[in-house]
């Protein structure tokens, strides 16, 4: 299985991966805006991506509210004209499914795990809560700031310094978890923007 991964929900950024055969084997974080230069970094890859890849995989978000957006909307049109299979994972489980990589036989006390997104200021999170297990347990939330102490009793994993285990994704976490069938059967193939409610 050889996928094409995007991940877009950063704000000035985005990075492309490419796994084959279970490794990565291209990975690029390009330091723009999505619709400056994806398409100068996707060019010299089109005959692999039309010959060789099955697989495109997206982060829906949440994140940067454009690249998100873009990024979903040049796979879905990758998807359609090269007949490739599309799949998008929330930025939860992104982040979440990084953290078990890293930490495989991790154990706790703690019942829950929170998984905190940096929202677009510096008043609040977007917060998701899973159960050991890393089964879903809330759905996608914001909380503000302040609010943070009452997830005393959660293993907090976020995307921010100073806010329990510390992760920055990429395309490569999607293209590893694209890869996985488990986690496939979770995903979103009707691949769509995730929009956090208040």
């Amino acid at each position: 299985m050889n996928i094409l991964s995007i991940d877009s929900s950063k704000e000035g950024k985005f990075s492309i991966a490419i796994l084959k055969n279970g490794s990565i084997c291209f990975s690029k974080t390009v330091e723009a805006r999505l619709s400056e230069k994806l398409f100068h970094v996707l060019n010299p890859l089109r005959e692999e991506i039309l010959t060789e890849i099955n697989i495109l995989a997206i982060n829906t978000g949440p994140g940067s509210y454009t690249g998100v957006r873009a990024g979903i909307a040049v796979l879905n049109g990758m998807s359609i004209g090269a007949r490739k299979q599309l799949i998008g994972f929330d930025a939860f489980t992104v982040l979440l499914s990084k953290f078990r990589r890293d930490y495989c036989s991790f154990t706790t006390n703690d019942q829950e795990i929170a998984v905190l997104l940096k929202g677009y200021n510096d008043s609040f999170f977007y917060l998701q809560k899973f159960e050991k297990n890393s089964k879903k347990k809330t759905n996608p939330t914001r909380i503000s700031v302040e609010f943070l102490t009452d997830l005393k009793g959660c293993t907090i994993i976020s995307d921010t310094a100073g806010y329990g285990y510390v992760y920055e994704t990429s395309a490569e976490d999607i293209s590893l978890l694209a890869s996985d069938p488990e986690a496939c059967r979770g995903a979103d193939y009707l691949t769509s923007p995730l929009y956090v409610q208040v």
